[in-house]
């Protein structure tokens, strides 16, 4: 029969008191944790009122946040501070110098009246302290004076490490080539940034560097852009596994060649580089290939990342929505094949999921799934359609068309056009084993 334990055991086990006070560690550990304008209920309860609240808990409580400049400097959500000036006053006094995180998310109290001039002021004033910059821009401004402002600022030297910025205002020109701590970047216009006049950005000769850049994120809506844009992340020297994702319309005018035919493959092969040194992109992560006379899209991600997100590597230019509304132009003629040959001395041996779309007369789509394969020898899962396997003349030869011989198994789409003779062939001519299954999907 169990004896009771010794008091003194007893005491040891008996948790401690909720009125005894926590640690001073400890409380900066959990005020960390809520001083924090990124995590999903920000525009509910943004850590800016979270901070407040707890420093009104207790005294002790109370001390520790008033110590704490850094954390004050990390709760700076323009959105909910513009409500109460005197009370932004005090928080900038609280965060006593330190870096300034700085968010300014347009809602729909914000779409009239002067917040746009609000929050530009309050950034230039506070430019050279600004570690982390989350704005919205563009939806309020009513002057060319405003846009000619925020470009100015954004030529201009800066601390910046992170800068994430969705505007109407063209992505080249908000460009923050003169802050050389810069870890990420994320831009992207609207349709909305042709109402403005597009300024020349300072951009400087020669090589610009990032060191410690990571992520770039650019996606804009404006074809005009694509070469520029392109032209300036050739000169960018940034961290050895940045990650780069690249979205942009293009067009151009007949029988030129455009610059995109020569800026392409350099700007590529040196981010695909970049790509292969990060560990985020390997094993678990997804590949997509599209290529058809409009479209050459690659991508690479995570599955806990979407398909335009700075954490996934991808590259897409899209001739079909660079023209005017309902023309759709092709691609120029130079330009799949150099788009496939940007990736000749690169290969993801890690990388084990594939989703192929081609869709591109002549020998293209044939040059296209050959390399792809290439790129991938440990590919274990392929999902491909039944227009690709057509594109590229699966059928019209008996040995294998490629060497895949780790395929696990192949997803089929739109399989309608196939017999089942030729859908049964499809393992074998793909270098892998007979017995590999083939799922058909709608």
């Amino acid at each position: 029969m169990p004896t009771e334990a010794p008091s003194s055991q007893r005491q040891g086990l008996n948790p401690p008191s909720l009125n005894e006070p926590l640690h001073e560690d400890v409380l900066w550990g959990i005020f960390s944790l809520c001083a924090n304008m990124n995590l999903a209920t920000e525009d509910v309860t943004p850590a800016i009122d979270t901070l407040r609240s707890l420093s009104q808990v207790s005294s002790s409580w109370r001390r520790v946040l008033i110590a704490a400049p850094t954390l004050w400097g990390r709760v700076l959500n323009l959105a909910r501070l513009e409500r109460s000036k005197s009370w932004l006053e005090e928080v900038v006094k609280r965060s006593d110098g330190s870096w300034l995180h700085v968010r300014a998310i347009i809602g729909e109290e914000h779409r009239e009246g002067g917040y746009h001039d609000f929050v530009r002021l309050f950034v230039k004033k506070h430019w050279d302290r600004i570690w982390s910059l989350n704005i919205e821009l563009g939806m309020g401004m009513t002057s060319m004076n405003d846009t000619g402002e925020w470009i100015l600022l954004f030529a201009s030297p800066s601390n910046l490490r992170s800068v994430t910025v969705r505007s109407s205002i063209f992505a080249f020109d908000l460009l923050p080539v003169h802050s050389p701590h810069l870890e990420a970047m994320e831009l992207s216009d609207d349709a909305r940034a042709g109402r403005h006049e597009h300024f020349e950005n300072r951009v400087p000769l020669g090589t610009i560097s990032m060191p410690n850049l990571r992520q770039i994120a650019i996606k804009t809506h404006w074809q005009h852009l694509a070469d520029s844009l392109l032209a300036v992340l050739c000169q960018i020297s940034p961290a050895d596994d940045c990650l780069l994702n690249f979205v942009a319309p293009f067009t151009f005018s007949l029988g030129e060649m455009p610059e995109i035919v020569q800026l392409m493959p350099r700007v590529l092969s040196k981010y695909l580089r970049h790509a292969a040194e990060c560990s985020d992109l390997q094993k678990d992560s997804q590949t997509k290939v599209t290529i058809t006379p409009t479209v050459v899209d690659f991508m690479i991600s995570s599955p806990s990342t979407s398909h335009y997100s700075s954490a996934s590597f991808r590259f897409s230019i899209d001739c079909a929505s660079g023209g005017f509304p309902g023309v759709s132009q092709d691609l120029p003629a130079a330009l799949p094949p150099t788009f496939i040959s940007s990736f000749q001395s690169i290969e993801f041996d890690e990388i084990k999921s594939l989703s192929i779309s081609l869709s591109f007369p002549g020998n293209i789509a044939d040059m296209a799934f050959r390399q792809f394969a290439r790129m991938f020898p440990s590919l274990e899962h392929l999902t491909v359609d039944a227009e690709s396997l057509k594109s590229v003349n699966l059928f019209s030869e008996p040995g294998p068309f490629v060497s895949l011989p780790d395929l696990k198994d192949i997803f089929l789409r739109n399989y309608g056009a196939l017999s089942d003779a030729q859908i049964a062939a499809i393992p074998s001519l793909l270098g892998a084993s007979p017995e590999t299954p083939v799922y058909i999907e709608n």
